[in-house]
């Protein structure tokens, strides 16, 4: 069973000290009446926890005395100091590892919670057969409908509370994606889940009200010939998405979140509530031998109307001509009559060639594959599109991921950085507005270790831009390379508010919340995450970091675990170092060092393939504080140091190294970063809560050092 208080998060943002008073009061009046009904809590989860029943009645009987309870503590309250409450209950297959639980059970459970009213319960067709009859209280048929990622349609019942006046309609269907295990178990489960914070990011609307939002959704392609053609569909999209969001007072969803929808099942309705837009642009495209026909339509999902809609024919040649012919015709439906600059700005075609921007959508596409033959076609693409258009710029960002990512991954050396580098220079030279670039540009800049450059790169980014999400991306990620990674977390929710179904941002505000140490929003982030667009082994690895901080070290080894099931053989090898630190602190060395001495004989493999990617030399030298080889440790840092290697690669290591009393070469790995970027400060604070002692870098007075150098930093801005 899942509950969740309502209106909490709007309580927190008036009145925060009153919002953990009455968290505190639902907790202490529902815990009594857990163990009243048999259920044994299992573990809480920062303003949630969850509990488990030995059967199905039981977890019901207990569902409703804890609105009963609720419900008479609300009628001696004052209106501002009452809780409601919804509660979700099905009865499935679940798996226990550790202190946790997963599986169908708690997924299913998740997504009927939301469609009770405020004091309400609903429950699985699968409870009310087992409970009929056995409960004094009517049950009310619903309906019966699909809940995403499950298999098959649930049908939902309504407890009748009598205490309850019934004045709400049903609520209408939400969806989450959770995770699933394999092992299973059947048995009821009871969860309360108070939302607060990050997750209630993905579930209001923030476009203010001068503007009008919308989402380009992919078009369809249609006919024989479709397979071959579904870059032409990817193609004009995008570029129909790029040409309205240079318009004033639209707010365009960004192509990339639009593309996680294109094989949708839910309606448009609800497809414009989970992106948080008023308009939906649809279509499809037809290949007819050399001519291509489209049909585009702008609606309006929530009053079901269609605001403007066209048919196109032109040339396959000419695929310009439809984009700016579908574009104007979607922006006269949204804003009524164009000024010249703006039919402009629509008119202006993504590239010199037809031919060229062909190659460059079929290099990005096959650049999704994530795999390092199809990245070897990509580039072979971007390369063909270069050739035709020297000036096309995003193709040089396209080959810029490419090497970026062979680089982290460990199958490039120092070469691959350096072509990355040098196609997001020359991106930027071909098109000085291309955000896409400048973003990669500063990932690069922070490999060399050149926190400073990040910054200023950032500072580029005017004020007046900071409702483009593009440039809030280039100035949170400047921030968070940059060091000042609480600095980052607001641009990051802002980016949420603008585009709430943006899996980047969230992605990135986790990993920022963890190093600016903020642990309970780092979990709650997370725990959206998983909810909203399913598992990811880093998310996994900073909720993990972010339970060891706040001591919850079983939370912590499930989810570092994951991350190393997720990541796989050449997966996110930091994952390695981080559960191998829980184990010892759990007592378990020999574990410990199994995983470490694994971990780094496949690194030593990669360094010999690649002995200029000090991305894995520096996870190497961690590998080897750790299980206590502190001579090649040493070694590796100093041969690194010698060849110029970026210092804060190491830093980890250096750390550990300084803790141990083998400062020496820790302390030139600490100058080197002093003298190029902040780095060091944010790694300090986060190393500190998670329980470590002071190291020699903070008994020297690094630490103060830093902390004024991040203030340096800050002047920037």
């Amino acid at each position: 069973m899942f509950t969740d208080i309502v209106g909490y998060s709007a309580l927190t943002q008036k009145n925060e000290a009153l919002a953990l008073e009455l968290l505190n009061e639902h907790r202490k009046l529902s815990r009594p009446v857990f163990s009243k009904h048999n259920g044994r809590e299992i573990k809480t989860i920062g303003d949630a926890f969850m509990v488990e029943f030995e059967s199905t009645l039981d977890a019901v009987r207990c569902s409703i005395e804890m609105q009963k309870v609720i419900a008479e503590y609300n009628g001696a309250q004052a209106q501002e100091r009452r809780i409601e409450h919804r509660i979700g209950i099905h009865v499935g297959d679940v798996v226990f590892r550790g202190n946790d639980v997963f599986g169908d059970g708690v997924n299913i459970a998740a997504r009927i919670q939301p469609l009770a009213e405020p004091g309400g319960i609903c429950i699985s067709e699968d409870v009310a057969r087992q409970i009929q009859n056995k409960i004094e209280l009517p049950l009310t048929r619903l309906g019966r409908g699909e809940l995403k990622n499950i298999k098959l349609p649930v049908t939902i019942y309504r407890v009748e509370l009598p205490w309850k006046k019934r004045h709400l309609p049903f609520a209408e269907r939400l969806e989450f994606t959770f995770r699933r295990r394999r092992k299973k178990l059947l048995t009821a489960l009871i969860s309360v889940a108070v939302l607060v914070g990050l997750f209630l990011i993905l579930k209001r609307t923030f476009i203010p009200a001068e503007l009008v939002s919308v989402a380009v959704l992919p078009l369809e392609i249609t006919g024989s010939s479709s397979e071959d053609n579904t870059w032409l569909a990817e193609g004009i999209g995008q570029s129909i998405a790029n040409k309205l969001t240079n318009l004033k007072n639209l707010q365009v969803t960004p192509w990339a979140t639009s593309q996680r929808y294109r094989d949708r099942s839910v309606s448009l309705k609800d497809l414009a509530k989970e992106l948080g837009v008023q308009r939906l642009i649809v279509g499809t495209i037809r290949v007819l031998g050399e001519r291509v026909q489209a049909s585009i339509q702008l609606i309006d999902p929530f009053g079901n109307q269609q605001l403007w809609a066209d048919e196109f024919e032109e040339k396959a040649s000419d695929i310009f001509a439809v984009q700016t012919k579908i574009a104007l015709g979607c922006a006269a439906g949204l804003k009524g009559k164009l000024s010249g600059e703006e039919e402009g700005l629509i008119a202006k075609p993504p590239a010199e060639r037809a031919d060229a921007f062909e190659f460059y959508i079929k290099g990005s596409m096959k650049m999704q594959s994530e795999t390092e033959e199809d990245d070897n076609i990509a580039l072979a693409f971007f390369d063909r599109a270069i050739e035709l258009d020297p000036k096309l710029a995003e193709a040089r960002v396209g080959r810029g991921a490419v090497y970026s990512a062979r680089f982290f991954y460990g199958f490039g050396g120092k070469e691959a950085l350096d072509a990355a580098m040098e196609n997001y220079k020359i991106a930027l030279e071909l098109d000085p507005q291309s955000t896409n670039a400048r973003r990669g540009l500063i990932a690069q800049l922070w490999q060399m270790g050149l926190s400073e450059e990040c910054l200023k790169q950032g500072a580029a980014i005017r004020k007046d831009e900071l409702n483009d999400i593009g440039a809030l991306f280039v100035k949170a990620d400047a921030y968070w390379y940059g060091g000042l990674p609480d600095n980052a977390v607001s641009l990051y929710e802002k980016i949420l508010q603008l585009d709430r179904a943006n899996q980047g941002a969230l992605y990135f505000l986790i990993i920022n919340l963890n190093l600016s140490v903020q642990p309970q929003k780092t979990i709650d982030a997370g725990e959206a995450y998983f909810e909203r667009f399913g598992e990811d082994p880093v998310v996994h690895m900073y909720v993990a970091r972010s339970h060891h901080m706040l001591g919850n070290l079983d939370a912590a080894r499930i989810h570092y675990e994951r991350a190393l099931v997720l990541s796989g053989e050449h997966g996110f090898t930091t994952a390695d170092l981080d559960v191998s630190d829980l184990y010892r602190h759990l007592g378990d060395t020999v574990k410990a060092i199994s995983l470490l001495t694994n971990l780094s004989h496949r690194l030593d493999g990669m360094l010999q393939t690649y002995p200029s990617n000090f991305r894995m030399a520096g996870v190497l030298a961690d590998c080897y504080v750790r299980i206590d080889n502190y001579d090649e440790a040493e070694k590796l840092m100093a041969q690194a140091h010698e060849y110029s290697y970026p210092a804060h690669h190491f830093l980890s290591g250096a750390i550990v190294l300084s803790r141990a009393g083998r400062s020496k070469m820790a302390r030139t790995i600490f100058q080197d970063i002093l003298s190029k970027g902040t780095d060091l400060l944010f790694e300090l604070k986060a190393m500190r809560a998670m329980g470590e002692k002071l190291s020699e870098v903070e008994k020297e007075g690094f630490f103060d050092k830093q902390i004024a150098l991040d203030a340096k930093y800050r002047a920037l801005y």
